[in-house]
């Protein structure tokens, strides 16, 4: 049985190495899990910092010769760190590989991650699969890991955190629906870019209708294209969107500065809604890069959509109410008076934010 567990393993190999174009074996961040049989087939891209002692010459990377010599090791490590059940059972047999996450010209160069693939055998053929793993890196960038299940025509996709560290495939759309929902929510309460924008609207003095009516506007616009561009519908590059999202948070902050909450409430509502629009393909980017499966990209755009909404809404009702206390203070403060400050105080970030991008 190992036997033919790693000739199935090697075959997968060789057929990753054939499809990536760009020389890597499997893509960073992401993982699969084939159910044929009663067999499990796992791919994960594994990144090298949540793994310890190959790092020979200090460098933080993985070379082919440090995979060489540690390679019991990591197996080891990944052994102990990847769990697949079916139907609540371990499997009854298990081989685990590991192999360099590059090809080509590129398969001598140091790595940031390597490639685990592993293969097991259940008593019967699975039909609600659990995997779970703690192989996170200490980078932000691999804090998550988009896993792809398929099995017959059914695919799904769930996002594994080190707050999320399981998930449990083939239940229904409704599981990932939650999962996305959660990543919405961690995504606009993490995305700085995001906050500093919505800190700025909330700043400007205006009554508790108008914020209700830009707000919606905002979720409005951000919603079409997020939902357009998640479908193909709409493409454009992150290197013109994520500058342009940095500038949109400085131009309302200025915006606010050089008295824009005096002028027709419908300017500056045009003004939010047009940066909404640029938000959204921002939104879009993060989707994209979970990976979404066509079996569930509905459920799992609508459960980010929602998700996004949440974290929106407690942040601007979390600052709306420490806006409230202030303006109670015993000092004559007033909302128009945190304006500028407020507003100044959104900028300066919001410009070091567009330096950096451009």
């Amino acid at each position: 049985m190992r036997r033919s567990l790693a000739k199935v393993l090697f075959l997968l190999a060789t057929i990753g190495c054939a499809s990536q174009a760009q020389a890597h074996l499997m893509l960073a961040n992401k993982g699969t899990v084939s159910i044929k049989g009663n067999n499990a087939y796992v791919a994960v891209s594994v990144p090298v910092s949540a793994l310890t002692g190959f790092d020979d010459n200090h460098d933080k990377l993985l070379d082919t010769t440090e995979l060489g010599r540690h390679s019991g090791t990591l197996r080891e490590q990944i052994d102990r760190r990847i769990h697949v059940r079916a139907d609540d059972t371990a499997p009854i047999e298990s081989v685990t590989f590991i192999v360099s996450a590059l090809t080509g010209e590129d398969a001598d160069q140091p790595m940031d991650y390597l490639v685990a693939m592993v293969a097991q055998r259940f008593e019967k053929a699975p039909q609600v699969v659990e995997v779970q793993t703690d192989l996170f890196g200490t980078a932000e960038k691999d804090q998550r890991l988009a896993l792809t299940a398929t099995r017959d025509q059914r695919e799904e996709l769930a996002i594994l955190s080190p707050n999320h560290p399981a998930h449990r495939f083939f239940q229904g759309g409704l599981r990932v629906f939650t999962d996305f929902v959660g990543a919405g929510v961690s995504h606009i309460l993490l995305g700085f870019d995001h906050l500093l924008f919505l800190l700025t609207v909330v700043a400007a003095a205006m009554s508790v209708r108008q914020w209700v009516v830009i707000i919606s506007g905002f979720t409005l616009a951000h919603s079409i294209t997020l939902t357009a561009a998640s479908l193909g519908l709409v493409s454009v590059s992150p290197h013109i969107v994520e500058p342009l999202i940095a500038a949109s948070i400085v131009a309302l902050a200025l915006d606010n500065l050089f008295g824009g909450t005096r002028r027709p409430f419908y300017l500056r509502a045009s003004l939010v809604f047009a940066c909404g629009l640029l938000h959204g393909l921002g939104f879009a980017s993060s989707l994209a890069g979970f990976g979404l499966s066509p079996g569930n990209i509905w459920s799992s755009l609508l459960g980010f959509n929602l998700g996004v909404e949440f974290g929106q809404m407690l942040f601007v009702a979390t600052a709306c109410g420490v806006l409230g206390l202030v303006t109670r203070l015993p000092v004559a403060i007033t909302r128009e008076r945190l304006v500028m400050p407020v507003s100044a105080l959104a900028a300066l970030p919001g410009l070091a934010l567009l330096v950096e991008r451009i």
